[in-house]
């Protein structure tokens, strides 16, 4: 295994989604680019990658600091069409954020 093999191993999906969480409350034009990515694989055949995905956004557009929602209505969308997924983690994970988007959001109510 060379070196940059070992690099990626060690930057585990908890890794990459404290990083990309701390610099979202930091800087968070910065990252937006990279959450909008993120929602093409909302679609994903792999199951993890979804579920990797569907967390990270629906914990950014469920912040209560976040306008991401508002501003990209179709990211909105797409996270919410993800309810209905396959996979119940996917679900369940959808489920225990949804919380954050009914106390600080309007847009949840609108869509």
């Amino acid at each position: 295994m060379d070196e940059d093999e070992e690099r990626e191993e060690d930057l585990s999906d908890d890794t990459l989604d404290n990083v990309l969480w701390e610099l979202f409350l930091f800087v968070p034009k910065v990252v937006e680019p990279i959450f909008r990515l993120l929602g093409a694989q909302l679609t994903d055949e792999d199951v993890q990658r979804r579920r990797f995905s569907v967390g990270l956004l629906a914990r950014v557009l469920g912040s209560k600091e976040s306008t991401l929602g508002e501003r990209d209505k179709s990211l909105w969308s797409s996270l919410l069409r993800r309810f209905q997924d396959v996979d119940d983690s996917v679900r369940a994970t959808c489920a225990q954020m949804s919380k954050y988007y009914l106390i600080y959001h309007q847009i949840g109510r609108a869509v």
